[in-house]
């Protein structure tokens, strides 16, 4: 699953309850992530005008969740995150159609004036090679890690992931984790592994190593060709930690 040097919170995707002889939509698997730099500072004035937008959310009915992390490592320490996962595609027409132009109003009365810069961007999550951990809801800290790919790199990067979960059903390797694929929004072939946990000291790596875990399932010739699929596929590599801050976060009603 992770090669590590050392990526949002857990998603908790929206999944239909099975009805029999009812057919059932897919699953969304499109998330929305706002990363937002504030002002040299307005970090107090950001966080309560975050807290008003929130508040925006909630007062409208917004259905969707709005989660914020504060980056606490790595490049963009400082910033925060806000995500809503498990979307389709065609759920932004009508989220845009209902909610768009009054949010967009609200973000230029109560975050604008502190923000230095707003990045959008769209990214996929990948189920099949995922293993979420069974409480729901954002734990308080997750592990971040981004894996930018050679362009030609992504179908064996993606073998690779795949051997490499297998490995750890396998095994029961003591770990959970997210996986996403940038799909819109910035330089890629872009993946990212996001790790749960609920404190610091979860983010100690299992006492069996991740090479030797994958000795354990496949023996070591083909640890060495998994190994060498994620070196080989990938031109950089960077980590950073997120903390969650549910006082900025819009939590929808179910």
């Amino acid at each position: 699953m992770m090669p590590r040097t050392g990526l949002i919170g857990v998603a908790t995707l929206s999944l239909a309850i099975a009805s029999p002889g009812v057919a059932q939509e897919k699953p969304g698997v499109i998330a929305e992530v706002v990363v937002t730099k504030v002002k040299a500072g307005a970090l107090k004035a950001y966080q309560e005008g975050r807290k008003r937008h929130m508040a925006w959310h909630k007062k409208q009915g917004d259905p969707w969740t709005w989660n914020t992390w504060e980056v606490t490592s790595g490049a963009d320490t400082g910033a925060y995150v806000t995500v809503s996962f498990g979307h389709q595609w065609k759920d932004f027409d009508t989220w845009e159609g209902k909610f768009g132009q009054g949010d967009t109003a609200d973000v230029d009365l109560n975050l604008n004036p502190y923000t230095e810069s707003a990045t959008v961007s769209y990214y996929e999550f990948l189920a099949d090679v995922s293993r979420p951990p069974a409480s729901l809801g954002p734990t308080k800290i997750s592990e971040v890690v981004h894996f930018l790919l050679k362009p030609d790199k992504a179908a064996a990067f993606r073998h690779a992931l795949q051997r490499a979960h297998e490995a750890i059903g396998k095994t029961n390797w003591p770990v959970t984790y997210l996986w996403y694929q940038l799909w819109n929004g910035g330089e890629g072939p872009h993946f990212v592994l996001v790790l749960p946990h609920n404190s610091f000291a979860e983010i100690a790596e299992p006492e069996m190593s991740f090479p030797a875990m994958l000795t354990k399932a496949f023996g070591p010739y083909e640890t060495g060709v998994i190994l060498e699929g994620f070196d080989q596929s990938s031109r950089s590599q960077w980590s950073e930690i997120l903390v969650y801050r549910p006082e900025l976060s819009h939590v929808a009603s179910q």
